[in-house]
């Protein structure tokens, strides 16, 4: 099971599956307004998102081209981007607008020097890149918004309310084996699968080319109202959308920091009018699942660099969006 910790098999999915898949960066309220700019990131490659001048979104690696610093440093508003090392600057749009000393070198060409700009769009307000996209960003994402469309959800019907990010003791690929099933609900997730319909002939699943669906019905007393359902969406490589219905939703992204190191990065999603008490208690209780999940991540972990576990049997009934998600992977690692 060398895919879940060998350095060269992580160093080959830099250069293939996070090269080529959509990656989330952040949000758009981040950069609503021209002049604004937030730094994130695609696996190990810096980027910088920014709103230009003319009010174009446009995301860079955060890589100035003369000697590889950063152009940037967290998120806010400024006309143009500097490199703190040498000044170089350039324009939110990525041009070189100046190179301290370069005047006095006849073989300086600075109309060839610029950032090197990703791919970048939008679904409702969470934004992502891709270096060199395999299929447009709504190819990848058609399968996906059609199923949240059906069932009335609506990416933008609530803002950005809090952020969080964990390091977790796994391969990032551990971290998608688990959240593409439910198998595991019943015994991980005692309290959840109390609440929630978990079992094969409830738990909906849909896959499509580069994502996929699955939902979870609540499960309903006599003297309930409209039941929160659990529903979560899925991009390749290594996003996720986690909703409960339409009273909230949070997002993953889950970023490879080394073969087996993961960095967890969410964004929560809240009404307006929620109070910031009330909404650290709401993650506090979806921390209650996210622990539950880390624990299994990292025995998982052990157990694969173990010696002893060559390959995992997969059960196609239980496990159909984990298949689905290793046949991307081996087929984007193998190309």
């Amino acid at each position: 099971m060398e895919w879940f910790h060998a350095p060269e098999v992580h160093q080959r999915e830099l250069r293939t599956v996070f090269r080529r898949g959509w990656q989330y960066v952040g949000t758009a309220d981040r950069v609503a307004e021209p002049g604004s700019y937030f730094t994130s990131w695609i696996a190990q490659t810096p980027v910088v998102v920014t709103r230009d001048g003319a009010g174009v979104l446009r995301a860079f690696a955060n890589v100035c081209p003369h000697r590889g610093h950063a152009v940037a440093d967290g998120e806010g508003s400024r006309g143009t981007l500097q490199c703190r090392y040498h000044g170089w600057t350039f324009g939110l749009n990525g041009a070189l607008r100046a190179a301290p000393r370069t005047d006095e070198d006849p073989t300086f060409d600075r109309s060839g020097v610029s950032l090197c700009e990703f791919a970048v769009d939008t679904w409702g307000p969470l934004v992502f890149a891709c270096a060199d996209p395999a299929l447009s960003f709504a190819e990848a994402t058609a399968g996906i918004r059609a199923a949240a469309a059906r069932r009335g959800f609506d990416p933008e019907m609530h803002p950005r309310r809090a952020s969080r990010a964990f390091e977790l003791k796994c391969n990032w690929k551990v971290t998608l084996d688990n959240n593409s099933e439910c198998y595991h609900c019943a015994t991980i997730h005692r309290s959840f699968a109390t609440d929630y319909y978990v079992d094969r002939e409830h738990y909906l699943m849909e896959t499509f080319e580069q994502s996929f669906t699955h939902q979870a019905p609540m499960k309903r007393g006599a003297s309930d109202g409209p039941a929160p359902d659990f529903h979560l969406y899925y991009v390749w490589p290594n996003f996720m959308l986690s909703a409960r219905r339409r009273e909230y939703f949070y997002v993953y992204h889950y970023r490879p920091i080394g073969p087996n190191r993961t960095l967890q990065v969410n964004d929560y999603f809240f009404p307006p009018d929620w109070t910031s008490e009330r909404i650290d208690e709401e993650i506090d209780e979806i921390l209650v699942i996210m622990r539950e999940d880390w624990a299994a991540f990292e025995s998982c972990q052990q157990g694969i660099e173990s010696g002893v576990f060559e390959s995992g049997i997969v059960l196609p009934h239980e496990e159909a969006l984990l298949c689905h998600f290793q046949t991307m992977h081996a087929r984007v690692l193998g190309s």
